[in-house]
């Protein structure tokens, strides 16, 4: 039953993003004990920057109030599928479970196949100097 409640406070956040704020729709709780810890939209429309994505958003407030970087033991709800950047910060905060309500999309698609391939075979370069 709280994995609904907090489902659906990502998608509540998400509509209301678009609607009062003109964002995209798109947002994420994180969540321990059964108790929200942190919350975000997403604000690349109104602040420019491409890697405000809601689940970021919502990992990076999670860390601010715990004064921590390991979400280790809590969850992520996100009102779609987090894209290849917002994994990484997944990954890299070590939450372990992810529960999402759209499914990817094309665009996503399009990244997570770029990841599979060796360096010299992605659309952006990528050059290893010495």
């Amino acid at each position: 039953m709280p994995q609904i409640e907090f489902i659906e406070k990502a998608v509540e956040l998400a509509t209301e993003n678009e609607s009062l704020h003109g964002g995209l729709p798109y947002g994420a709780v994180v969540v321990k004990d059964g108790k929200i810890v942190g919350m975000g939209v997403n604000e690349v429309v109104q602040t420019g920057d491409p890697t405000a994505h809601a689940e970021m958003l919502a990992i990076r407030s999670a860390c601010a109030k715990l004064d921590t970087p390991d979400l280790s033991g809590y969850e992520l709800y996100a009102s779609a599928h987090p894209c290849a950047m917002c994994l990484g910060a997944i990954y890299y905060s070590n939450i372990r479970s992810v529960y999402y309500r759209e499914p990817r999309n094309s665009s996503q698609d399009y990244v997570y196949g770029e990841l599979k391939l060796d360096d010299d075979k992605r659309a952006v370069r990528m050059i290893r100097l010495p």
